[in-house]
C-alpha cells in the first residue's frame, strides 16, 4: 500500500532516507489516475524500492500487471524494477 494507504505525503517525509521496501497494492489508480503527488513523490524517489503488489484477491494480479505495462508513466527500466528485479533483490536471489 506504498507504505501508508493514502498518506503517502507523510509516508515519504518519515521514511525517505531509509532503505526499505513499498509495495504498489491499492495503489496504481491513485498513482496513474488521480496523479496524487505524494505517491508520484515516492515512486520516483524510491523506484529501486517499490515492489508490485496486488493485494489479490481484492485487486486483479493480471489487471494490475497490465496497468503497470500499458502506462507511459514508467519507462521499460522502471517496470522491469517494479515488477521483477526489486524483488528479486530483496530476496537476494
Amino acid at each position: 500500500h506504498g507504505g501508508g494507504y493514502r498518506d503517502w505525503e507523510n509516508v515519504y517525509s518519515e521514511l525517505k532516507d531509509f532503505e526499505i521496501y513499498f509495495d504498489s497494492s491499492f495503489t496504481l489508480d491513485y498513482l496513474l489516475d488521480k496523479k496524487d503527488p505524494g505517491l508520484i513523490k515516492l515512486y520516483r524517489d524510491k523506484e529501486d524500492y517499490m515492489i508490485f503488489g496486488s493485494d489479490s484477491p481484492w485487486r486483479s494480479q493480471q489487471g494490475d500487471t497490465e496497468k503497470v505495462m500499458k502506462s507511459d508513466f514508467f519507462n521499460n527500466e522502471q517496470k522491469e524494477k517494479l515488477l521483477y528485479s526489486n524483488v528479486k533483490r530483496m530476496l537476494g536471489i
